[in-house]
């Protein structure tokens, strides 16, 4: 009995009344009916006779293929070896010629198929030719019964055998005519078919010498991760591509599935590049000239006022949102929007601006190269773009590219960072840090009554990681109605004025943006609801909004209304808050004070001079070469006060320094007169290079190094050396420091809870540098990270407010090893089967939501690839692009990229029934890792451990919504229903 004779006997269905005779062997009707070949002349298969299908359109492979030399040669020798008694997939792979026993199963599975279909195709030949008359004449030429005939032309079955070939001619014509395109994971589910037909459909174009092609690519952004490729090429191309030029490298889907207005799901390109607006519908308000409300535009600078009611400028919904809008001169605007009542007749958009006429040459930014996005920003994934239909109903871009619309800021972290909090008094420290420790320590207890081992763990180990994070960066609990506003100019509002819906009529809050300095740079405003300008500009009821004047902005250290956000805490009046928030007036010598007139130039001459360059370029073999040489050109030279000084060239090094310096000195009890020179020279700093400013007499006139020495000097009780720098617990818990770099995961201790690497893992890389010198692979950890108590970076042990930090840093750290010590002792949920078919459709759909989020990484791994190209084309342009350069065109690229191929996270929503089935064990172990991997967190917490909460009626609801629309604010309603205005305003979005 040969091997498909064997197989054919292996699925007998036992009916007696369903059996055929082949051969000498007696056989089911019922598998004839599934294809399969009966016995030719001389003992072999008729079909598997001929010598495979070389002259179709699968051709004979060309290298050493498992199947080269004939499909029915494959599938003979399968046979030989299975006679011989070899029957291990892992065995027969070997002797096939196949890389593993998967490879050999695939290749199996090609080779029957083929087989089958040119069987199929051989019996419909012969029908169509005439000759014989009837289906059954042709049964009986081939020997076979007349309904084993027709299982073998079945379209059904057709169709089945046919799905590998079908995709193969797909990704042929894709590869045809991309060259490269990305076949790794995800992809399969982007088709909408098995990861088996994808294998199998690439195998048969392996077999035609497409090459498959694998490797891993540094990451544009992390040059230390590595995206993983697995690329379908062309017979022509060369691996090296892959490294090189991996923008080659195409997305086999550039289109996504949206919904229209109309609720109805269109297939549309993922990016539409922006329409431009004529220019002369643009006013722009500069610095001194005055709007009809008698403020002039430098008090709204940054925003964009658009006329309401233009079909090409809705915010489609928003009162406001950041956008950016092109011109067709090649320019394009960039700040907040908003609608107005106030825009001069003849034009539809006013641009407001802190940039005189003399300097309105900078006014407006420069497009990007790229015509797809010359923003060179990351639009929204929704409603970034919008469509609408013109005069003539034809439909059209508008001219609104959201990057964020009204809602977005919503959503940003209410915790209180160290840079504000370690500046308050030390009751307030205290007070917030013990409920931070309670809050953790009893979310904790929670964590261990949960009677789901699975989620457990995956609970705990998120627990321990966020601990891991607050202990280095220390951020505390927020305080009783935080929330992160953004910011929009509201000139006609008083200087202790807030416009601030989202808050207490009558109440006072502090409004903190960072960095922050210090407790000058905090307002503390009394809440109004009644600014007539604020209510028609951001509405009576934003989401997340608030109104400042001039004044109010320029002391959140000169806030630009194009997007800047503050932290808002309500405090200070007992009859609304208990929180106490310590601020100061503004410092004296801040009054006043403008660092573009203290130390800005007041002459520049301009010289041709010889100039020392390097330049590097490539040789003849393409190796990148330098060399050092003479350039005459002009140079810039700045004076002040008739002496000449070099322009600052690395502004955020700098700032980093003056900032640290601002914490130091407050920490060890700083006079006013000191911080106020560390103020001063910080906006400086700010805007040195920008505008040319002597920096380095600032850092004199404001005794900065006298500064570091008197808060800063710290002694290596190692060494005795003297350092200057981040010096107390605060600044120096997040310092970088290199280490080693290790390999793999750490694992956790079951005694200690710690995570640890073996010996191995820790084991020194080392590499040669492009200069031929060895070196050791290092990796960036925050210093607090390579010590084992907090205590170690305490400068002074009688601060306390350095105490407080410590002992908070040090109880996290004791929780997460806690949480990890409890997840080495937790097991993981056991399957229950008839769980699974009681809630089958429950489980079916977090399945379906699971491979959706899953299908995200085909089109992240697109944007990294393009990314890498990107940068690597700029490189190869311009050889002498510095590191930062480098950097921020890899952010800008990658950000580009996301955009481009609609790389976004995709969150499981899960239902309560949902979360039923997997409580009651429905959901395989391995797939609910996956799932609660990408679940909301927060909704996964909320099942997990439920809390007391307010539940509105269907009517409360109802009401509500009826009382936003006419314009109540959400803090009233907040009161009135017992709920925060976050819930509120949720009615709205």
């Amino acid at each position: 009995m040969t091997t498909i004779e064997r197989e054919l006997m292996s699925i007998y269905s036992g009916d007696p009344m369903d059996m055929i005779l082949v051969g000498n062997t007696t056989l089911s009707h019922a598998y004839e009916a599934q294809g399969m070949s009966v016995s030719g002349p001389g003992g072999r298969t008729a079909e598997a006779s001929s010598n495979g299908i070389g002259s179709g359109r699968y051709r004979k492979g060309s290298g050493a293929k498992p199947y080269q030399h004939g499909i029915g040669d494959f599938l003979e020798r399968v046979d030989y070896y299975k006679k011989q008694g070899i029957t291990k997939d892992t065995e027969l792979a070997k002797l096939c010629g196949c890389k593993s026993s998967t490879d050999y199963r695939i290749a199996y599975s090609v080779a029957i198929n083929n087989w089958k279909r040119e069987r199929a195709a051989k019996a419909q030949e012969m029908l169509d030719s005439g000759k014989y008359g009837s289906k059954k004449a042709v049964a009986e030429a081939l020997g076979i019964r007349d309904t084993t005939l027709n299982s073998w032309l079945n379209p059904k079955s057709l169709e089945r055998v046919n799905r590998s070939s079908n995709m193969a001619d797909f990704l042929r014509k894709q590869v045809d005519e991309k060259k490269m395109i990305d076949v790794g994971e995800g992809i399969a589910k982007e088709l909408n078919i098995s990861e088996t037909k994808l294998r199998e459909a690439i195998a048969i174009l392996e077999g035609e010498g497409y090459q498959l092609l694998g490797g891993r690519v540094p990451q544009a952004t992390n040059p230390g991760k590595k995206t993983v490729l697995s690329v379908l090429a062309a017979p022509d191309q060369q691996w090296s591509d892959l490294y090189n030029h991996p923008e080659k490298i195409q997305s086999i889907n550039d289109y996504i599935v949206k919904t229209d207005d109309q609720g109805n799901e269109v297939i549309q390109r993922k990016w539409q590049r922006p329409a431009k607006m004529d220019p002369s519908r643009l006013m722009i308000r500069y610095a001194d000239d005055i709007a009809p409300d008698g403020h002039p535009g430098i008090d709204r600078d940054g925003t964009i006022e658009i006329r309401r009611n233009v079909p090409d400028l809705d915010l489609k919904g928003s009162h406001y949102a950041q956008v950016r809008i092109l011109l067709e001169n090649n320019k394009y605007l960039k700040g907040m929007a908003v609608y107005s009542d106030d825009i001069p007749d003849g034009y539809d958009v006013v641009f407001n601006t802190n940039k005189t006429r003399d300097k309105a040459d900078i006014v407006l930014k420069n497009a990007k190269s790229d015509p797809d996005n010359p923003f060179g920003a990351l639009l929204r994934n929704e409603g970034g773009q919008y469509e609408y239909i013109d005069k003539n109903g034809e439909k059209k871009l508008g001219l609104i590219n959201k990057t964020r619309q009204e809602g977005d800021w919503e959503e940003w972290n209410n915790t209180l960072p160290s840079q504000f909090l370690a500046k308050q008094p030390i009751a307030l420290i205290e007070k917030q840090l013990n409920k931070t420790i309670a809050d953790k320590q009893k979310e904790y207890q929670e964590l261990l009554s949960l009677t789901n081992p699975t989620l457990k763990k995956s609970l705990l180990n998120d627990f321990a990681e966020a601990c891991d994070s607050d202990m280095v960066h220390m951020q505390a609990a927020g305080l009783p109605r935080q929330k992160y506003q953004v910011l929009l100019p509201v000139p006609t509002l008083k200087d202790d004025e807030v416009y601030a819906p989202n808050f207490k009529e009558g109440e006072t809050i502090a409004v903190v943006r960072f960095p922050n300095q210090g407790l000058f740079e905090i307002p503390i405003l009394k809440v109004t609801h009644k600014n007539p300008q604020g209510r028609a500009m951001i509405g009576e009821n934003p989401i997340d909004a608030i109104g400042l004047n001039k004044n109010n902005l320029d002391r959140l250290s000169g806030a630009d209304t194009d997007g800047d956000t503050g932290m808002c805490i309500p405090c200070n009046d007992p009859r609304f808050s208990d929180t106490k928030i310590a601020n100061q007036p503004l410092l004296e010598g801040l009054i006043g004070f403008d660092p573009k007139v203290a130390y800005g130039y007041d002459n520049v001459e301009t010289r041709l001079e010889k100039v020392k360059k390097t330049r590097k370029y490539r040789d003849e073999n393409g190796k990148v070469k330098e060399e050092t040489y003479w350039a005459e050109e002009n140079v810039d030279h700045y004076f002040r006060n008739g002496h000449e000084f070099k322009p600052m060239t690395r502004t955020q090094m700098e700032m980093g320094i003056v900032s640290i310096l601002m914490m130091d000195a407050t920490q060890r009890g700083a006079s006013d007169e000191d911080k106020t020179m560390i103020a001063r020279h910080c906006q400086v700093v700010i805007d040195a290079e920008k505008h040319h400013l002597d920096w380095k007499q600032s850092e004199i006139d404001n005794h900065i190094k006298e500064l570091k020495k008197k808060y800063q000097e710290r002694i290596e009780e190692s060494d005795g050396s003297v350092h200057y720098g981040a010096a107390t617990l605060i600044t120096r818990a997040k310092s970088p420091v290199q280490v080693n770099k290790t390999t793999g995961q750490p694992h956790i201790n079951p005694e200690t809870g710690k995570l640890e690497y073996k010996e191995s893992q820790m084991k020194p890389q080392v590499y040669v540098d492009k200069k031929g010198k060895e070196r050791i692979r290092t990796e960036e950890v925050p210093l607090l990270a390579t010590k084992e108590s907090a205590t170690e970076l305490i400068r002074d042990p009688y601060n306390p407010k350095e105490v407080a930090y410590a002992r908070y840093s040090d109880t996290l750290r004791a929780l997460a090893a806690e949480a990890r010590k409890e997840i080495t002792k937790t097991g993981d949920i056991e399957y229950n089967k008839q769980a699974e078919v009681q809630y089958h459709d429950e489980v079916q759909h977090l399945m379906d939501e699971l491979a959706t989020a899953k299908a995200n990484a085909p089109r992240e791994r697109m944007a990294q690839l393009y990314s890498r190209g990107i940068v690597l084309a700029k490189q190869r342009d311009n050889l002498d692009m510095t590191p930062k350069e480098i950097k921020k065109a890899a952010q800008s690229a990658l950000a580009e990229g996301r955009v481009r191929f609609n790389a976004h996270r995709h969150t499981i929503d899960i239902s309560p029934k949902e979360w039923e089935a997997i409580q009651s064990g429905a959901v395989k172990k391995t797939a609910l890792k996956d799932i609660l991997k990408f679940a909301d967190g927060d909704q996964v917490r909320k099942y997990a451990m439920p809390k007391q909460t307010v539940n509105l009626t269907t009517g409360q609801e109802a009401r509500i919504r009826a009382a936003l629309a006419k314009g109540t604010p959400a803090s009233v309603l907040a009161e009135q229903f017992g709920v925060s205005a976050s819930t509120i305003n949720s009615y709205r979005k």
